[in-house]
């Protein structure tokens, strides 16, 4: 699945590297940072040194290098950074991130040396500030009651891989993902598309198992929206795992948290990759495709996830 996201942030803390002279970069004002802003603000980054190496001759030379902090990255001068009260330069950053801005002076006895050059220069002092950087884009939210004859297009797709049901709305504000039925794996995609780094995906669902024999459960997924869903194996792959009958597992899958009811999804057995062992009503997570590998999961829970010998469940909300 594809859910929906709340946003994200990013983040620039600060501190100094040792030097062999005294230096202070701040970032609008602030020594000791972390300095938070909002992407697309311009932020103030100046230094003040003191103590800069006595470097004389004709032919020496100061060269500053600065890194994530605009162009130009590295220039070469005549005199040292402590010639002047201060100087900085102004930049913004326009996407979220965890950005570490650094500036190191450098000097060469002489420049017209050929051990001038690469490693020829000298180190003098040098510090980093880290700065926070918000991503302003609002909180985006969805939620579907299910109270239509059916799931509007635009927001859903289905897809069946096992068996011969297809989820649907069921009535009563539920979505049907199976039947009491053996041997099925569909899925219901939510067509909303997330950036994968540095995200908050927050989602809540009540959640109705019920009838049968208390197998086998429902993963919840979060794949590659390039990729077309497709779900994996059925039984106790819960329609995220492969299955070493040659099914796949789900198609461009980067993780599933599995609703365990009946024990299997952390089992290494029928093809999946790592886990435990056998853990009925537990929750389980599996990481991306191809291998699908346990990451992490609970023990038994207490209530447990499914109510197998009701035709009138109570939810659980997840």
């Amino acid at each position: 699945m594809k859910p929906m996201l709340s946003v994200a942030l990013a983040v620039l803390s600060l501190f100094a590297l040792s030097a062999q002279a005294a230096i202070t970069l701040t970032a609008n004002g602030d020594a000791t940072g972390p300095v938070i802003i909002n992407a697309g603000d311009t932020i103030v980054f100046e230094v003040q040194a003191t103590n800069c190496a006595n470097v004389k001759g004709a032919n020496s030379a100061w060269r500053d290098n600065w890194v994530n902090a605009g162009p130009p990255e590295q220039a070469v001068f005549g005199t040292s950074p402590c010639s002047v009260p201060s100087f900085g330069r102004n930049v913004s950053f326009n996407t979220a991130g965890t950005y570490t801005v650094s500036f190191t002076s450098e000097y060469c006895r002489n420049l017209k040396a050929p051990d001038c050059k690469g490693s020829g220069w000298q180190l003098d002092q040098s510090a980093s500030i880290n700065v926070i950087v918000n991503n302003t884009t609002p909180l985006t939210c969805f939620n579907d009651a299910f109270t239509d004859a059916g799931l509007n297009p635009d927001d859903w797709v289905t897809s069946v891989s096992k068996g011969a049901f297809t989820p649907g709305i069921a009535g009563n504000g539920r979505l049907r993902m199976t039947q009491a039925v053996s041997n099925q794996a569909t899925a219901a995609t939510l067509q909303r598309q997330i950036p994968g780094a540095d995200n908050l995906v927050i989602l809540q669902f009540d959640y109705y198992a019920y009838g049968g024999n208390g197998a086998d459960g429902l993963a919840v997924v979060l794949s590659d929206a390039l990729i077309t869903p497709q779900p994996g194996s059925y039984g106790g792959s819960l329609g995220y795992a492969q299955r070493n009958n040659g099914d796949a597992g789900f198609a461009g899958g980067w993780l599933g948290i599995g609703l365990d009811e009946f024990g299997n999804f952390s089992n290494p057995t029928e093809g999946r990759r790592g886990g435990p062992g056998f853990r009925r009503d537990s929750v389980t997570i599996r990481g991306a495709a191809p291998d699908y590998r346990y990451l992490a999961g609970t023990g038994t829970l207490n209530p447990g996830i499914d109510q197998p010998n009701t035709s009138n469940p109570s939810p659980q909300r997840y």
